[in-house]
């Protein structure tokens, strides 16, 4: 369209500049979907696991997201880092839980005959709701240990940060200490 000539009055008025491309905008674009689609899968799942979603899936995301926002202000030089980690985490954390959903009713059918026919030896009548009961315990399991993980590496980040600064100073001490010693 319209295209302004700028005349520099000296040196240091130059800047260079480039055109914006794909390039500049594509790591954004694929951060925002991600964020979208963990958003919008993090919803269907509290919908999906009525009381249990809402009691347990909605907060332990949120809890992820709130511990790693918290940590981020309080270590900036690992900010990206912890970005990365709970943005990897959360979207597999909910991905693996949208699709247990349907392991459990594919599962849930499953009789102790269907069992027996496909060993071709007599089970227990009770095999088919023991298996349904073991995926309903391996849920909580993954439901509920999974964030406590994250928000333990998370949170560990914050002693190891402290700590490497300890250890800095401790080193800087012994360096002076060694600098300055005289030999009599």
């Amino acid at each position: 369209m319209f295209k302004r000539e700028y005349i520099p009055k000296g040196q240091e008025d130059i800047v260079y500049s480039t055109t914006i491309s794909w390039r500049n905008y594509k790591p954004t674009i694929i951060n925002l979907a991600i964020y979208a689609y963990i958003i919008g899968l993090w919803i269907y799942d509290i919908k999906a696991y009525y009381n249990f979603g809402k009691y347990i899936l909605c907060p332990a995301v949120a809890i992820m997201f709130g511990v790693a926002f918290v940590v981020g202000l309080l270590l900036p030089s690992q900010r990206n880092e912890i970005a990365k980690s709970v943005k990897k985490f959360t979207a597999g954390y909910v991905t693996i839980i949208f699709l247990y959903k349907f392991v459990i009713s594919a599962v849930a059918g499953v009789s102790a005959e269907n069992f027996s026919a496909a060993f071709n030896q007599s089970l227990p009548a009770t095999t088919g709701t023991t298996i349904v009961g073991w995926l309903q315990t391996l849920l909580w399991i993954a439901a509920v240990l999974g964030p406590i993980k994250e928000v333990t590496a998370i949170c560990q980040r914050i002693g190891q940060f402290y700590g490497t600064k300890a250890k800095n100073k401790a080193i800087r001490e012994a360096r002076d200490f060694r600098e300055t010693k005289r030999p009599y």
